[in-house]
């Protein structure tokens, strides 16, 4: 049976030789690690909370336009609301393990989710002309075409082809008033969550009750970059860690800072995502307990180190100090 990075980290044996205990700490911190165009480009530091932010406000005013739209064309208000209700979230595919993708990768999947002929395309779009608060103009007009399809594809059955198709070019006479609208808002949230959180970092050391008071918030924003902030480690592997459905990795990182258990518990509530995770409380919350913090800190130095080496250029660190 397969062991997760929590449970080898707990069964590590002190005395074991220096090269196996690495072994051990690559396998575990291979868990934290994002994709490798996050590393040593400072406009990349923040991607994947500004692509985050930027496809919610998509998703959010593609609906409002889709339920106009239809609510026009003579389909009653609540039965159009109900079918948007019944459909996934065109992101949650998209979102899931975007820190595990680069960007051209990112960018592959959304071509091929998205139906769109070419000549429905702008002239030079590009991968290239992004920044530390803008997507890239591909990876916008690519997204807005992905979340159009997963919408035309879900409420066909439910509404019929004509209103789609109705909806649906609609949709892309306003394309770039969506877009531009959703780049802004998700530039916006992000630049206030960064204040926000620099601004109190300046005033005072970030605490476990700012954490669990952002969480109750459901400021996520912010809670990542104050967790950026509070374990010194970037907001892209932050992201990772709390993607991760089985909190392990999370749960090295918070014992490695000596955070106390009810604190951790919070966290995973916060996180989980009722309607398609398990609950790991009751599996992880005792490995919690077992991990003693000595060996959490070794495997975040260990990890630090890498990250180090991965923003270089290379990855073929010299870790034995760290382990």
């Amino acid at each position: 049976m397969s062991t997760g990075p929590l449970e080898r980290l707990i069964a590590l044996d002190p005395k074991t030789s220096s090269e196996e205990r690495r072994e051990v700490l690559r396998e575990v911190t291979d868990s934290f690690i994002v994709a490798p165009d996050r590393y040593g480009r400072r406009h990349m530091a923040l991607f994947d909370l500004l692509l985050s932010r930027t496809a919610n406000a998509m998703d959010l005013r593609l609906k409002k336009l889709i339920v106009l739209t239809l609510i026009r064309a003579g389909a009653r208000d609540e039965h159009v609301k109900l079918a948007l209700l019944k459909v996934p979230s065109a992101n949650e595919r998209l979102l899931r393990r975007s820190v595990l993708q680069t960007v051209k990768d990112i960018q592959t999947f959304l071509q091929e989710n998205a139906d769109v002929a070419e000549n429905e395309l702008p002239e030079g779009l590009s991968l290239d002309d992004g920044n530390s608060v803008q997507l890239p103009s591909a990876i916008l007009t690519w997204m807005f075409h992905y979340q159009l399809t997963v919408y035309r594809d879900a409420l066909t059955p439910k509404i019929g082809v004509d209103r789609v198709g109705l909806m649906e070019r609609t949709a892309k006479r306003f394309r770039e008033q969506i877009i531009k609208h959703a780049s802004e808002s998700g530039r916006d949230e992000l630049v206030v969550a960064r204040r926000t959180i620099a601004d109190w970092t300046r005033r005072q050391s970030m605490t476990e009750q700012v954490l669990t008071e952002l969480l109750e918030a459901r400021a996520m924003t912010e809670f990542v970059l104050a967790a950026s902030a509070m374990f010194d480690i970037d907001p892209a592997t932050m992201i990772r860690t709390v993607n991760d459905t089985s909190f392990q990795s999370l749960a090295i990182l918070m014992k490695s800072n000596n955070i106390r258990r009810a604190t951790f518990a919070k966290v995973i509530s916060g996180f989980q995502d009722r309607r398609t995770d398990h609950d790991v409380s009751e599996t992880v919350l005792p490995l919690y307990d077992r991990l003693m913090p000595e060996s959490a800190e070794r495997a975040i130095r260990f990890l630090r180190v890498r990250v180090s080496d991965l923003a270089g250029g290379h990855e073929d660190p010299a870790l034995a100090e760290a382990s």
